[in-house]
């Protein structure tokens, strides 16, 4: 008969000690003083009277291999796992696990290799000492150590077998989770089959195995014929002769999960119900099952409906699950729905934690108009409520400040978190801040926030100083722009195109093409390739400096280039035309777009796109080059043309033909008159400017007169403000 295994008192500060040194790696010093361990818990017999306090045998075991396994030195953990037998000291499953797995690293090793090797033998020697291994143990053996195939998976089984029921049990059930998590599911179904035949005995634990494999490899129709033989099982146990096996709540879950991991609510509430129904109590794990389920759907209303129907019975929902439902209302950005859903885990006792918080937070950064003033609120709960705001809480409420232009609270936010010491900025956060700035307005504010973040020591990114460019380029600040450029340049960050087009647009607004050339070529020079944006923008800029000859030449490099010009291109060109009092070219390249051919003028021998089709702006900036010298019948002809093409008139386009009736001479009144009243007529929008083009034709009191026939309250308020 063997032996029973004895229990000992290990001294704490000794424990602990061998620990330390196991941590520093001194795996010497940690040897020198677990054998003083050792020596000292062997050398008195433990009693009921024994009064020394210590650390339990099982609780000083599992702390000083794992510590010494964890820390490399396994060579170590191995040689103490003997002594420790050898004085009859209980060795069993967990610390033994710690030690295969610092021997066999989960997917850093090939099966059947020299570490698979000495894992497998480590595993033998722990069997001949007696000690209790258990089925993590040996899931190692058959997921790391042995190929799926091989011969020494019988080997091992018959070997378990030979251990007795408990250990055949245990190797069957460790095999089929080991072929679950090399996806080889197939195969845990062949050996569940095997395991049945081999007269193992039968428990929830190994069906619950076969179960699990099956539906998460996504076989929901074989997790299902597990689950109906366990249920079999079930009614054939009599709980004598045989003890009863039946499904628990971990054998319904996992098909639950396989569900709930596509969104499919309506089979996953019908598993629920077959749990209850096989009187199995649902337990957190299976409300949260289906209330993922209802997230993966985004039925939000109906993850909802779960949790107030396990609140009912009795079973909290806990902050996993409910973090899962505030998420989901995050993605449907719907913040008031996410921070009602917090409000409601407060209400029922249940802590929110930091993901809680920084789930409504981004729901509202998210919303289509982002909340800041409720991002600052949630920021102050979270701290109220002794939640500490990480760096996620700090970038996301900076970002729904920043989603507004809303600086002066994106700063209070950033100064009251980073404050507290715990949230260090990161380059998200500071490309937030800077980007507030810009959408307030505050280019200084930008300036100094980039500055800050090189003062932190965080590096800013290609994002960072392209944020700050632009706003000098929005505003046309060509000399601030191109100093934010060669700081960048500087700093050995490379500008992308992104950055370059900024400069080049910077260059569009103040009208001056040399620099904008020169700037795209050091784009083109530092081999970054132009993109449809930066040839746009330089096509833009020629258009204003009336150039169309330079806009033509540009636009038969971008197709040289590879480059597909978008309508906005087409429009740019047709733009320079109109500027440079050139209508025939305008109109040429009108009818280049729709794929016709013009007689009276010749084009650079450029394709087509395919996929090319003009706006009513194309229409109107073509028209718009014959409207400036009144040629009101040229204008009439274009927008009829556009209106056979299905794109009706807008506020634009009466702009331009009635421009061409007040240009004309004689002024054409009854035509304006005409057109206006159509236009009113068919409920397009009118805005301030063909008011006053109209008011400058008819005179005011006719305009008033015509206006006020219109019958609109709206029409005549805008009419009075024109």
């Amino acid at each position: 008969a063997e032996e029973p295994d004895l229990d000992f008192v290990f001294d704490t500060d000794l424990v602990r000690v061998v620990v330390e040194a196991c941590h520093a790696g001194d795996f010497i010093y940690a040897n020198k003083r677990f054998k003083e361990l050792l020596a000292q818990a062997t050398s008195k017999k433990r009693c009921a009277a024994y009064p020394v306090q210590g650390t339990s045998s099982s609780a000083a075991v599992q702390a000083v291999l794992e510590a010494c396994a964890k820390s490399g030195g396994v060579d170590a953990a191995t040689s103490w796992v003997r002594r420790l037998r050898s004085v009859g000291a209980r060795v069993s499953g967990q610390p033994l696990f710690a030690v295969l797995d610092a021997m066999a690293p989960q997917g850093e090793l090939c099966p059947d290799g020299p570490e698979a090797k000495r894992a497998e033998a480590f595993i033998l020697e722990a069997l001949a000492l007696g000690c209790k291994l258990d089925v993590a143990c040996y899931q190692v053996l058959f997921e790391r150590c042995l190929p799926p195939r091989a011969e020494g998976v019988e080997r091992w089984l018959q070997r378990l077998a030979r251990q007795g029921r408990r250990d055949q049990l245990q190797g069957y059930v460790a095999l089929i989770r080991a072929r679950t998590q090399t996806h080889t599911a197939d195969q845990a179904d062949q050996w569940m089959t095997r395991a049945l035949e081999a007269c193992c005995v039968r428990t929830a634990h190994l069906y619950n195995a076969a179960i699990h494999a099956c539906a998460r490899a996504g076989n929901v129709e074989r997790a299902l014929h597990w689950l109906g033989r366990l249920e079999e099982e079930a009614a054939r146990g009599d709980g004598e002769q045989q003890p009863r096996v039946a499904p628990d709540v971990i054998s319904f879950s996992a098909i639950m999960d396989a569900y709930a991991q596509q969104g499919l609510t309506e089979q996953t509430d019908k598993m629920f119900k077959r749990m209850v129904a096989a009187g199995v109590a649902p337990d957190s794990v299976s409300y949260n099952t289906v209330i993922k389920a209802y997230t993966r759907a985004m039925e939000l209303e109906g993850a909802i409906r779960w949790i107030d129907r396990a609140r009912a019975g009795g079973v909290k929902i806990d902050a996993y699950g409910r973090n899962a439902v505030i998420a989901a209302a995050a993605r449907a950005c719907d913040a008031g729905k996410a921070e009602r859903l917090l409000l409601q885990m407060l209400r029922d006792g249940i802590k929110p934690d930091v993901v809680s918080y920084n789930s409504v937070i981004n729901a509202m950064a998210r919303s289509e108009v982002p909340d800041s003033s409720g991002a600052d609120r949630i920021v102050n709960l979270m701290i109220d409520n002794g939640v500490e705001p990480d760096v996620v809480t700090l970038t996301v409420s900076v970002h729904a400040c920043a989603r507004v232009g809303d600086k002066d609270r994106a700063e209070k936010v950033f100064q009251r978190i980073t404050g507290r010491g715990h949230a260090l900025p990161d380059a998200i956060c500071f490309n937030a801040l800077i980007n507030a700035s810009v959408k307030a307005g505050d280019i200084a504010a930008s300036e100094r926030w980039l500055a800050a973040m090189i003062e932190a020591g965080v590096p800013p990114s290609v994002v960072s100083h392209t944020t700050v460019l632009h706003a000098h380029a929005k505003l046309g600040d060509i000399a601030a722009a191109e100093r934010g450029m060669e700081r960048m340049l500087r700093s050995d960050i490379a500008a992308n195109v992104v950055s370059y087009s900024a400069l080049v647009h910077a260059c569009v607004k103040a009208g001056d093409v040399a620099r904008a050339e020169k700037w795209f070529q050091r784009m083109r020079s530092a081999g970054i390739s132009a993109n449809v944006v930066s040839y746009s923008s330089l096509l833009n800029v020629c258009a204003k400096a009336n150039d169309y000859i330079r806009a033509e030449t540009w636009l038969q490099r971008m197709f040289d280039d590879g480059v597909e010009p978008n309508v906005v291109c087409f429009n740019n060109i047709i733009d320079a035309c109109a500027k440079c009092r050139q209508p025939q070219r305008a109109e040429a390249w009108l009818y280049f777009m729709m794929g016709w051919d013009s007689e009276s003028e010749k084009l650079p021998p450029i394709p087509r796109p395919q996929s090319l089709e003009p706006t009513s702006q194309s229409f109107t900036t073509a028209a718009q080059a014959y409207s400036a010298v009144g040629a009101w019948s040229e204008v009439e002809r274009i927008i009829s043309v556009m209106e056979k093409c299905g794109l009706e008139m807008d506020e634009f386009s009466l702009s331009v033909l009635l421009g061409a009736y007040s240009r004309a001479r004689p002024r054409q009144r009854e035509r304006a008159e005409a057109v206006f009243a159509e236009h009113v007529r068919h409920g397009r929008r009118i805005t301030k400017a063909p008011l006053r083009v109209l008011r400058s034709i008819l005179g005011a009191p006719r305009f008033k007169q015509v206006v006020e026939e219109a019958g609109s309250e709206g029409l005549a308020s805008l009419a009075e403000d024109a």
